[in-house]
């Protein structure tokens, strides 16, 4: 997961982060007593709401939007959905359902919802706000206490909102170890009748905050860009307390295909989060650890595991090149620092290039880490299953594997400080409870499939009716290269340019500038969508006269004025015939993501239509219909370029995390296939 991607699931649940300023603390306590008493006298509740997000990134302004709806019934049934997640609980069962994956798990539930927040399902529950935690839990009071711990609050006037009275705080997180640029201040506003959130919104960065964004480099810089212009709200659409719900609320129905996992670790979650902050279960948990011997950087011995037999030891995962690894660092030295001399062994196995060794030594000089680190080359990370960094893996003093940490949280630290002295006064912590051969079985499946769709992301395959490979070389460890704007572009001068009026396409000869055609533009090429655009033109040539193409994006507009917002709807592509008639129209939906139509040349007198959307290639024939549908890796880009040894005189290269040359092969006689 990028660093891009770890920030914007955390921006949406950065409200779970909050504490006092010392001089308001009697005054925050007071609000939190209010806000529990509302809370709790809840007895039922049906919320829906939005979250909107919009920023700049390379030039583009993006707008996301997520909607959250909630319907619960104290003290044992509930419904929580949003775009990546469903938790359903019908009062003895409950359900957590990843749509993205297609699977579900279920577990049962014996006292009550507060369960949820404590067991197996706590890891999905991450994102929840605070008020909807403390609506769920034993002690409304002691859960926003502590949602209130890492960050500083003012509170402010109470305001108007609609027709309901609020309390308003801002709030700025204070977690150390992240940049000043990362903590970002929320204007908060919450209901004085029912205590619950009715909306949140980001705060602009300040010009010191922003100036220190502007020193980053690397990825930060490109997540640093993005927070100078980051804007993003939640609002509440629809709330009632304490109104009718029905059995049918809390009824939980799979998807058609939808597999049902006998364990968390079936969804492609539990195994890396692990419902907590300390050392979780994995594969490992509770059987010896692997034996390994490690070169130490710069020293003639070797890290032996059996050597250390008697002590604790801290396997560290981590590279230069990770971020979230660095930023762990100095707290990987503090435990080193704290229990080093009680018995804790700390080794680094650092999974750079050795052609980056000089880096290795460059950051450990620059953390001062004392502890032992070599360079992994003997690949220790697969017999410990490492499939992303930072992992910690800790092995008590008998060589038994007591449970991981993936990924860093500073917060988080002070959970594995707990679990590392329980382990240092010999016991045996959750983390070290072994898989159960369910468990096994679903994450071995998730594995495959992860897997998978890892191969499927890394290599773009071309369909070998059309393409004729002709070399390709990949890279091993090659960096990711940044998503393009435009992923498939045409590098051959166009036969024909369009320009409009108002009521007219003029198509042009490239050569000359003659006017080849002149179509009148029917009503749907001359209405602007809700952003005021109007359709992108473009002309592919046929042997009756060819077809104009109009392409328009569609918007969802929510808001007013400065909150008005803009979230991708649909694209349609129409295709209209030299007299202006439109002939026919493909629409694609929000999740395509369409980004260019163009023109191809296939002969002297004729094109076909690319389109290409983020994950996709396809070719249109002159009547709309699809005659191949390429999937690709979102990270690569096609270029098609004119090869006159090609069969049909065009090919290209691939360039992305594979390096390709193909030939276009046209069918002698192209059948159209389903989209």
């Amino acid at each position: 997961m990028t660093t891009l991607q770890r920030l914007s699931i955390a921006l949406f649940a950065s409200c779970l982060l909050a504490t006092s300023l010392p001089a308001e603390e009697d005054a925050l306590s007071g609000l939190i007593e209010e806000t529990a008493k509302s809370i709790s006298s809840i007895q039922t509740l049906r919320e829906t709401g939005v979250w909107k997000m919009e920023f700049d990134m390379e030039g583009m302004k993006q707008k996301t939007e997520m909607e959250v709806a909630v319907i619960f019934e104290r003290p044992r049934r509930l419904y929580l959905k949003s775009q990546h997640m469903m938790v359903v609980c019908d009062g003895s069962n409950a359900f957590v359902r990843m749509p993205m994956a297609g699977k579900y798990y279920q577990v049962a539930v014996k006292e009550g919802l507060s369960e949820l927040l404590e067991g197996s399902f706590k890891s999905y529950l991450l994102g929840m706000l605070p008020d909807t935690k403390a609506l769920l839990a034993k002690d409304a009071a002691a859960a926003l206490r502590d949602a209130a711990k890492d960050a500083q609050i003012e509170i402010l006037d109470d305001e108007q909102l609609g027709d309901r009275d609020c309390r308003v705080i801002n709030f700025r997180t204070k977690k150390e170890g992240d940049a000043p640029w990362m903590k970002q201040a929320l204007k908060v506003w919450l209901d004085k009748e029912s205590g619950m959130i009715r909306r949140i919104e980001s705060l602009p960065l300040s010009p010191e905050e922003i100036a220190e964004a502007e020193k980053e480099d690397g990825e930060n810089a490109r997540v640093a860009q993005m927070m100078k212009s980051l804007r993003y709200t939640f609002e509440l659409t629809e709330s009632v307390v304490n109104g009718p719900v029905t059995d049918e609320d809390f009824k939980f129905t799979p998807a058609p295909g939808d597999k049902k996992v006998e364990t968390e670790m079936g969804l492609g979650m539990g195994g890396a989060l692990g419902g907590g902050e300390g050392f979780t279960r994995f594969e490992l948990s509770g059987k010896p650890a692997p034996e390994f011997s490690l070169k130490l950087l710069d020293k003639e011995e070797s890290f032996s595991l059996s050597a250390n037999t008697g002590s604790v030891v801290l396997i560290d995962f981590w590279a230069t090149w990770c971020g979230p690894c660095v930023k762990a660092l100095p707290e990987v030295k503090k435990l080193h620092d704290l229990y080093g001399t009680n018995g804790l062994v700390i080794v680094g196995v650092s999974r750079d290039r050795e052609r980056d060794t000089e880096k290795v030594r460059e950051m450990l000089a620059k953390q001062e880490i004392a502890y032992p680190v070599g360079m992994d080359f003997k690949n220790i990370a697969s017999d410990y299953k490492v499939e992303g960094i930072p992992c910690m893996v800790l092995v008590d003093r008998n060589g038994v594997v007591q449970g991981r940490k993936v990924g860093f949280s500073s917060s988080g630290f002070a959970s594995l400080k707990k679990d590392i002295e329980a382990v240092l006064e010999g016991k045996t912590i959750p983390g070290a409870e072994p898989l159960t051969e369910a468990e096994l079985k679903d994450l071995q499946e998730e594995s495959v499939a992860r897997k998978s769709r890892a191969t499927m992301r890394g290599n773009t395959q071309l369909n070998t009716n059309w393409f004729r490979v002709r070399w390709e070389r990949s890279v091993d460890d090659v960096r990711e290269r940044a998503t393009e704007r435009v992923p498939v572009s045409v590098r051959i001068p166009p036969r024909v340019l369009v320009s409009r009026t108002e009521s007219e396409a003029f198509v042009l000869d490239a050569e000359s500038g003659a006017t080849n055609a002149v179509i009148p533009l029917p009503p749907e090429a001359r209405v602007a969508n809700e952003m005021e655009q109007y359709p992108s033109l473009s002309f592919i040539r046929t042997p009756d006269g060819g077809r104009l193409v109009a392409m328009q994006m569609f918007y969802k507009v929510t808001g007013e004025d400065s909150r008005r917002s803009y979230t991708g709807d649909r694209t349609e592509v129409r295709g209209i015939n030299v007299a202006g008639n439109v002939i026919w129209t493909n629409t694609f939906d929000k999740d395509a993501h369409v980004r260019s139509v163009e023109a191809l040349p296939v002969s002297e007198e004729e094109d076909v239509l690319l389109v290409s959307t983020w994950n996709r290639l396809m070719l249109l024939n002159a009547d709309g219909k699809t005659l191949v549908s390429q999937q690709m890796d979102h990270r690569d880009r096609l270029d098609f370029h004119r090869r006159p040894d090609s069969p049909s005189g065009l090919g290209g290269f691939i360039q992305g995390r594979r390096s390709a040359a193909f030939d276009l092969v046209i069918p002698a006689e192209p059948q159209p296939q389903n989209p």
